[in-house]
């Protein structure tokens, strides 16, 4: 099955070569995104099909920009994200001779590839055609995904009626229940912070162009519908959140209404998110947080490095207790401190704190505003959850993060074109 997917992924990547050419690449890297199938397995690490194609994308992507001599001009922003990244590689560095884990420079590549394909994103997509073009394709990719999520749920005997009877499920049930939705992410939450970002960006796009109301309140309800069906409760809280904050950003214009209907969504999540403290699951996080900040306490400067928290994880427990025996944080910020210290967790914080001031006061860029509230999303879900290298995270964020140097603006870019 897999090959047969991989063949597909190929054509679709050189049907788009051939018509958008080098620009090809980079809209794939869009379109597949969400779809993580592995080619090869090495050592129990698995090559996926989207490394090989970012790093593609990344390499003749570079070399496009330096034959055309472009002009590269990195802001503040760019320059304290590439801090982190130097800081990040020092980390890695000096653990190296510390701790011995492969995993963590696997980590590290496929953090890399998303900040690269981000960066090349930024200095190509300088024109509105082709910024119409990317997201039109992430969009699609979005679609595709949320389609296939839903049709397993109903393709596993399952209908809508058992979300109305989540709480009366027992833990393995709700689990298997969980993950048999999720194909493509070895996680479910991972998968609802891919929808969260998406889903987000789609309210920018979709309302910013030409097109059959109809079909685009029908794509907005199957990534909903998707969101639903990944059964993370980390990602029902960040979309309530998110709602409520586009509520009074978009307040005066045009999308209040929109975003008034759709938060009436708010008050149905509430039910799935009721019993959250009973959860054993849930709860547990207490205790793994305590243990991440005590990891972060005896490692301020440059943490244990990338990937090795998880690995000294019962050097770390002391008098803790745990509800579950779960080497993980499950929490982003946390997972930055103890892995790569208090000043990566500053300057991470820095950028994040940036993309809104930046984002949200343009008034006259309701794309990228709508983006950023979809990285906020990110950011709140991260609370209880710990994606670092997230893909569809770094994109956008390093797209966000480079928007002040350009003059293009998003919002009106594509009100001329239709949805296709």
């Amino acid at each position: 099955m897999n090959y047969i997917l991989i063949f597909i992924f190929l054509i679709l990547t050189v049907l788009l070569i051939v018509k958008h050419r080098i620009y090809g690449l980079l809209y794939s890297s869009a379109l597949l995104l969400p779809f993580r199938i592995s080619v090869i397995n090495i050592n129990n690490i698995e090559i996926r099909f989207n490394d090989i194609l970012y790093i593609f994308t990344i390499f003749f992507c570079l070399y496009q920009i330096f034959k055309n001599k472009k002009k590269i001009n990195f802001n503040l922003n760019l320059n304290l994200l590439m801090t982190l990244i130097f800081l990040m590689i020092i980390s890695i560095v000096i653990n190296y001779f510390l701790y011995t884990n492969i995993t963590t420079f696997i980590d590290f590549i496929r953090l890399s590839l998303g900040v690269l394909t981000g960066i090349v994103a930024f200095i190509l997509l300088d024109e509105k055609k082709k910024i119409h073009i990317f997201f039109k394709y992430w969009l699609l990719g979005t679609m595709g995904i949320s389609l296939i999520t839903i049709g397993t749920f109903f393709y596993n005997g399952n209908n809508l009626n058992v979300l109305l009877s989540l709480t009366s499920l027992d833990a393995s049930s709700f689990y298997k229940l969980k993950f048999s939705n999720s194909i493509f992410f070895e996680d479910p939450n991972n998968l609802g912070s891919y929808l969260l970002i998406s889903l987000f960006i789609s309210f920018g796009y979709l309302f910013s162009i030409k097109g059959n109301k109809i079909f685009k309140y029908f794509v907005i309800v199957s990534v909903v519908l998707a969101i639903l069906l990944t059964l993370s409760r980390s990602a029902y809280l960040a979309f309530g959140i998110c709602i409520v904050i586009s509520l009074f950003i978009f307040v005066k214009e045009k999308y209040f209404i929109k975003s008034l209907i759709i938060g009436v969504i708010i008050f149905i999540l509430i039910y799935f998110i009721k019993g959250f403290t009973n959860d054993i699951s849930a709860m547990s996080r207490l205790g793994l947080w305590k243990i991440g900040l005590n990891m972060t306490i005896h490692n301020p400067i440059l943490g244990v490095g990338l990937g090795n928290s998880n690995l000294l994880f019962y050097e770390y427990i002391g008098d803790f207790d745990l509800l579950i025996d779960n080497p993980y944080f499950h929490n982003l910020y946390l997972k930055i401190s103890s892995e790569l210290g208090l000043i990566s967790l500053f300057i991470f914080i820095i950028l994040c704190i940036s993309i809104f001031r930046i984002s949200i006061s343009n008034k006259h860029s309701n794309l990228m505003r709508w983006a950023s509230i979809g990285v906020l999303a990110f950011l709140c879900q991260a609370f209880f959850v710990e994606y670092f290298e997230s893909r569809h995270f770094w994109i956008i964020f390093v797209f966000l993060l480079g928007q002040k140097n350009t003059e293009v603006n998003y919002g009106t870019c594509i009100s001329n074109h239709t949805y296709i």
